[in-house]
């Protein structure tokens, strides 16, 4: 530690001079400028579960997205040519359609899942991006509407199992349920760690991104363990002659 001629008396007491120990950040500044004090930000690793779950929210959305542009093409392009086709393939390989299905209502019932899926997938990217900001109420109800979402891709997954039994062409896509179905547990689990987190976030927010009660001024241990400083001392003065 270089000396300094203002501080006659540096290394007797520590703590006691500019630069000995790095001063904490006071309330009111920004939320990040505590990771300059503590290395990695609190706040940070408590929103990492939010973050995470906002990531593969907005993932499952933008899937949803295709899903339903894929099904809205197919409704459109669902045509007489097409029904004609259609049922003559599906002769072939030995199945039939229920009596009193045509063609008018398939096409319906693709349009209106197609909006169904349009909606959803923009409402779970609209989800994603507020949930990685930790907030109380946007995980809540993200977790209501992943654990719905859950149910319903375990009954596809177990109907496309079922079906698969009796078609092993239907193995691929029972596969591929499998693989969503655990990207939509794992986003669950996320949400629900976010959850927990989600006090700490905003206790955390108050104080300016950092613990408490190193978020009051004043509260550090080391600024009250060592005595004050003491003047330095003057030499003393020859006698005069």
């Amino acid at each position: 530690m270089s000396y300094n001629p203002q501080y006659p008396n540096q290394g007797q007491y520590p703590g006691q001079y500019p630069g000995q120990y790095p001063q904490p950040p006071q309330p009111g500044y920004p939320v990040g400028y505590a990771q300059a004090y503590y290395g990695v930000s609190p706040l940070d690793r408590l929103l990492g579960p939010a973050r995470r779950a906002g990531v593969m929210m907005i993932v499952l959305g933008s899937l949803t997205l295709v899903c339903s542009l894929c099904m809205g093409g197919f409704s459109a392009m669902f045509s007489e040519s097409f029904w004609g086709m259609m049922q003559t393939e599906m002769a072939k390989s030995g199945q039939t359609l229920p009596q009193g299905v045509d063609r008018a209502e398939i096409q319906l019932g693709l349009g209106i899942l197609a909006g169904v899926m349009l909606a959803a997938g923009l409402l779970f990217i609209v989800l994603g991006i507020l949930v990685r900001r930790g907030g109380t109420a946007t995980v809540i109800v993200s977790i209501m509407l992943m654990i719905l979402l859950t149910l319903l891709q375990l009954f596809a997954v177990v109907s496309s199992a079922i079906a698969a039994l009796k078609a092993p062409q239907q193995a691929l896509s029972t596969m591929i349920g499998l693989a969503i179905l655990g990207l939509v547990v794992l986003t669950l689990v996320w949400l629900i760690q976010a959850a927990k987190n989600a006090g700490q976030v905003s206790q955390l927010r108050a104080g300016g991104g950092y613990p408490q009660p190193y978020a009051q001024p004043g509260a550090y241990p080391y600024q009250q363990q060592y005595p004050p400083q003491q003047p330095p001392q003057q030499p003393p003065q020859p006698p005069q002659v």
